[in-house]
């Protein structure tokens, strides 16, 4: 019996790592490396509720952010200058949702932010435009000073589309007029 006990306390533990190492994975699987918030992935997780929510009363915001000149800036500066620039708008993104929001890097230089407000449209996006210039402010890369200049496209729920899909392509046919 003790062979069993031992060999049930070691399976114990097995289990455990399993469903440890299948979070991590997950985590992992949901993260955009450079810019360490979210990705596509998470945002095919997330879009379904969000969405549900807005049709229930709770609307959602669906903000576009791109980095203009990227091309141009890792062309110039080196491709540790535009990293650093997408890495340094994740972590300004993540601080302002504070758990409110989900930023999400969409691919090059986009990065979405879905968030809840209050269905009053022109005042978020007053608070959008107000957030991109608290965040659109120099970053210190490698010794220089690389400025950081914004576009932003926005689309709520319901107002310009129920779907989450159909969110984001309102919210990046906004970003590119």
């Amino acid at each position: 019996t003790a062979c069993l006990v031992a060999a049930g306390a070691r399976t114990a533990l097995s289990s455990e790592q399993t469903r440890a190492l299948a979070r991590s994975s997950h985590t992992e699987a949901i993260t955009d490396e450079l810019t360490t918030i979210g990705n596509r992935r998470l945002l095919d997780e997330r879009l379904p509720t969000l969405t549900a929510d807005a049709a229930a009363g709770q609307p959602l915001l669906v903000s576009i952010l791109s980095i203009r000149r990227l091309s141009e800036i890792n062309d110039t500066l080196g491709y540790e200058h535009g990293d650093g620039l997408l890495a340094a708008l994740g972590q300004r993104l993540r601080e302002h949702a504070d758990g409110r929001g989900v930023p999400a890097r969409l691919g090059g230089a986009e990065i979405a932010l879905l968030q809840p407000f209050d269905g009053h449209l022109a005042r978020a996006e007053e608070a959008v435009r107000d957030l991109v210039a608290s965040i659109a402010t120099p970053v210190r890369i490698g010794g220089v000073e690389v400025e950081m200049e914004l576009s932003v496209g926005v689309a709520a729920s319901p107002l310009h589309a129920n779907d989450g899909r159909d969110l984001l392509r309102c919210a990046g046919d906004a970003l590119r007029r």
